[in-house]
């Protein structure tokens, strides 16, 4: 089922959202907004910069708000930059989470609240990858794939899986 929050985009997959929302959820637990990892499985959002640091922002949401912090200038031949170092992670993403800190103060039953499982969604299976490399190390069947062990959890489109030999281990 397509969350509430997009049920304004008609024809989405719920395969799709569940996704999407689960690569957001990797740029907290292991990327650029990895210092709101205190909200890991709670949190999911993008950090972004263009070119010559003109602009910043962060997007992030939980599973009741979206919120999007916008950093720059209007007039670039007033201010041509941001600054040295101001990216994404620097700039915005230190106001996003002030703001997190005070909702979270301001309800804290919604520290309760967590992302639903994706594997919940019918069709989506996890598979254990070696982000390295790439490589699958697991398969959603539970098949190993070479000597590797370690790896992180990815979703896909079991359709998709099945359809693609290198996604698989046979």
């Amino acid at each position: 089922e397509v969350p509430e929050a997009f049920g304004v985009l008609k024809g989405l997959k719920p395969q799709a959202v569940t996704q999407l929302r689960s690569i957001l959820e990797g740029v907290v637990q292991r990327g650029t907004a990895s210092r709101l990892n205190k909200w890991s499985g709670k949190i999911a959002g993008k950090t972004g910069t263009t070119n010559d640091s003109r602009d910043a922002w962060f997007v992030g949401f939980n599973s009741s708000i979206a919120i999007v912090v916008w950093t720059g200038y209007d007039d670039s031949k007033v201010y041509p930059n941001l600054g040295e170092g101001a990216y994404g992670g620097t700039v915005a993403l230190p106001i996003f989470e002030e703001i997190m800190d005070y909702y979270y103060e301001v309800n804290p039953e919604e520290l309760e609240k967590g992302f639903d499982d994706p594997e919940q969604t019918p069709g989506v299976v996890g598979q254990l990858v070696n982000l390295s490399s790439g490589k699958v190390v697991q398969d959603y069947k539970g098949n190993k794939c070479g000597s590797s062990s370690s790896g992180e959890q990815v979703y896909f489109s079991k359709d998709v899986v099945d359809s693609n030999r290198k996604l698989r281990c046979n």
